[in-house]
């Protein structure tokens, strides 16, 4: 969801409640209106994942107070090179919270694939042990996150790539499949046998 309203609407939130329930996960854009706005929807709800606009560096933009932000995550979301886009004034780059939004939104597909792949449904609507997509979303999520700048994604970090880079191994779909998106099935086995 990337937009922002400054009013809250018990018909969203009902509707928000609706999916959650479904295990849908709702990645949703923090308001990047700075100071002069401390509340937002559908960013404060607890069902959703919220997603903040940073420099690639994880620097929230000046105007956004740190310690009011309200967001789960951020990504490089600011001066982001997008060519010609036909419905957008700008040419060669998008910037705030919307583009991060779509970023993490595609980053928690992609994560969910994976997770099917390695590990095929038995049964299960998640397809991996009966977690929800957004606690499964949200675990990945948590190994991408900088050392150095709290909350902010990394996606080189994705599936491990940034260390095997750095040791000059062979980028290997399907070994990075099974070294990154099976360990919760792998842990899992390991422990029942």
């Amino acid at each position: 969801m990337s937009f922002t309203m400054f009013e809250e609407l018990n018909t969203l939130h009902a509707s928000i409640k609706s999916a959650n329930s479904d295990d849908i996960i709702m990645m949703c854009s923090s308001h990047d209106q700075g100071a002069n706005v401390s509340d937002s929807w559908p960013a404060g709800y607890s069902e959703t994942i919220t997603i903040a606009a940073c420099d690639k560096y994880g620097n929230l933009p000046r105007n956004l107070d740190e310690s009011k932000a309200n967001y789960a995550y951020k990504i490089h979301g600011l001066d982001v090179p997008a060519g010609a886009v036909p419905f957008l004034a700008s040419a060669n780059s998008v910037s705030g919270s919307s583009a991060a939004t779509a970023i993490a939104s595609g980053l928690s597909s992609l994560i969910l694939s994976c997770v099917r792949l390695t590990n095929p449904p038995s049964g299960a609507t998640t397809g991996d042990r009966g977690k929800s997509r957004q606690t499964l979303v949200r675990e990945y999520f948590k190994d991408m996150v900088s050392p150095v700048a709290e909350k902010y994604l990394l996606l080189e970090k994705f599936g491990n790539l940034d260390a095997k880079v750095k040791e000059g191994e062979v980028i290997n779909a399907e070994q990075i499949l099974r070294s990154s998106f099976a360990r919760a099935y792998e842990r899992d086995r390991r422990v029942s046998h």
